[in-house]
């Protein structure tokens, strides 16, 4: 495997409505039958918006869920997965 396409999606916990997405790639190589850890590190927060009644409160980030998705893997022979 070449590169991992995938988005880290965080949404709110209550309402589960998406309130910020990052769009990253990972080159990587991984054989066959092996595992890896992706790991990035963001210099943006996670939203643009935050509660200003609970700003830098830990029900703050506790209301903040988070989700990863595959949208694209390109294999080390040059094929191509990607989502739908």
């Amino acid at each position: 495997m070449r590169a991992i396409d995938w988005d880290y999606i965080f949404y709110d916990s209550k309402t589960r409505q998406e309130i910020g997405r990052r769009q990253l790639t990972s080159e990587i190589k991984i054989g066959p039958g092996q595992n890896k850890k992706l790991e990035v590190a963001l210099r943006l927060p996670p939203t643009a918006t935050i509660s200003v009644s609970e700003f830098n409160s830990k029900q703050e980030q506790a209301g903040l869920g988070e989700q990863v998705t595959l949208t694209r893997v390109i294999f080390a022979d040059g094929t191509v997965w990607q989502a739908k």
